[in-house]
């Protein structure tokens, strides 16, 4: 008897390290993913594809098997990337990409020096005739609020920005909020700046700006979705669950984006559950329903990945019991919020009340349907879908201070847990 138990609580123990081992994993995996090394998972400097290859190596040291004999699906995108020069001099002071300014993602390149002007339909007369008349010079970047004068003024504010657009091709735009990028498949032919106000001296014509800018539209660049498996006792019924890798990339050479939260958190949460699945698998405890999963890219560049693969499906779409996607799993500490849940409401309602028996959660809330992760077109091709995402303190998203080490994760055991506790009841 003595043997007995001390045989199981060496099993306990080496089950309970396994799972911690397991969570220094996702610490480690998460590190990895939001490093320099892979420039924030974007499309410039080949980030994506270095993100991607790690993952692959990934999924196969973790002896996961692939999705119907893929490991990787490729596909083409039209993306507007900023990998080369990203230089920008006010009075000969450089400003930091994503901290003192942004570009926006539709923008073309741009090198020169150019003078901010004042534009006020109610003083300068004398500029109003050279904007007309269309005399302005090219070098001088007309700078304007539209508060209160857009209405009155329309149609010199409109001959304003099509000097600064046609002209000059370039145009400011002085804002508070300096710090959130995205991505754009297209590239308009000027460039668009958004520079903080506090880096603007008070009296706008005294500003010069000298400007590198290097933009390149990518076309037919290839990326890749992962897929990979853990087989159930029903074969070829399937519990989907997904996640995206990409990021926004990079503003120049030396500025990127790490995105911890959008979405490290959600991948680094797929790839723990997939391991942990396959080493019960492996052990002789299949789960009843065949699990799939799915690391898409192209997310941030209009859900292109995800769009892509219900349009070639390695097995048919009908065989999915439930799609689960994971997209911003970074905080949790008030929660996490299910979208879609209105129309799936029995799914829901199961997570729901496994939450309350184990008190994972605060809650487990409930919304519509919504455009905005990789479920939506399962969802619009009639899979059932839930999309979780956390909500709580930790706001960093699309910007630089998205890392690593900051993000608290303060749920992810307890999400860990509850998604777990879902599948083996399915």
């Amino acid at each position: 008897m003595t043997k007995f138990l001390l045989s199981i609580v060496m099993l306990l123990t080496s089950f309970v390290s396994m799972r911690a081992q397991d969570i220094r994993y996702a610490r480690n995996l998460m590190e990895k993913l939001c490093s320099k090394e892979f420039y924030g998972r974007g499309y410039s400097l080949n980030g994506g594809r270095l993100a991607c290859n790690f993952l692959l190596n990934e999924i196969k040291n973790n002896n996961l098997k692939p999705l119907y004999n893929t490991y990787t699906q490729d596909f083409p995108i039209t993306v507007n990337t900023f990998e080369g020069e990203m230089t920008v001099k006010i009075n000969g002071s450089t400003l930091k990409p994503a901290e003192d300014y942004l570009v926006t993602p539709v923008s073309k390149g741009f090198y020169g020096n150019i003078v901010l002007k004042e534009f006020n339909p109610r003083k300068n007369k004398n500029l109003i005739k050279k904007i007309k008349n269309n005399k302005l010079s090219k070098d001088i970047v007309l700078v304007y609020d539209t508060t209160g004068l857009y209405n009155q003024y329309k149609e010199l504010f409109i001959l304003a920005q099509n000097h600064n657009q046609k002209t000059a091709g370039i145009e400011i735009k002085i804002s508070d909020r300096t710090t959130g990028q995205s991505i754009s498949c297209k590239q308009q032919n000027f460039t668009t700046l958004i520079v903080n106000k506090n880096k603007i001296v008070n009296n706008i014509d005294k500003n010069q700006l000298e400007i590198k800018i290097d933009a390149k539209l990518k076309n037919d660049y290839i990326t890749s979705n992962l897929l990979f498996s853990v087989e159930g006792e029903i074969k070829d019924t399937f519990l989907l669950l997904t996640a995206h890798y990409d990021h926004i990339g990079t503003l120049g050479k030396d500025t990127y984006f790490p995105g911890a939260h959008d979405n490290a958190s959600g991948t680094v949460m797929l790839m723990d559950l997939a391991k942990y699945f396959n080493l019960m698998s492996n052990n002789g405890n299949k789960p009843h329903y065949s699990l799939a999963f799915i690391i898409f890219s192209g997310e941030e560049t209009g859900l292109l990945g995800s769009h892509f693969y219900t349009r070639h499906p390695v097995f048919p779409l009908s065989q999915i019991k439930l799609m689960l996607n994971l997209d911003m799993l970074g905080s949790g500490d008030e929660g996490i919020m299910a979208v879609n849940a209105t129309e799936n409401l029995p799914e829901y309602e199961k997570f729901v009340k496994i939450n309350n028996s184990k008190k994972y959660l605060p809650k487990v809330d409930k919304r519509g349907p919504a455009a905005n992760s990789d479920h939506y077109f399962f969802y619009k091709k009639g899979v059932k879908a839930l999309y979780f995402y956390t909500m709580g303190q930790y706001k960093e998203y699309h910007n630089i201070y998205d890392k690593a080490e900051k993000i608290p994760m303060p749920a992810y055991q307890e999400i860990f847990n509850l998604i777990k506790d879902y599948i083996e009841s399915e």
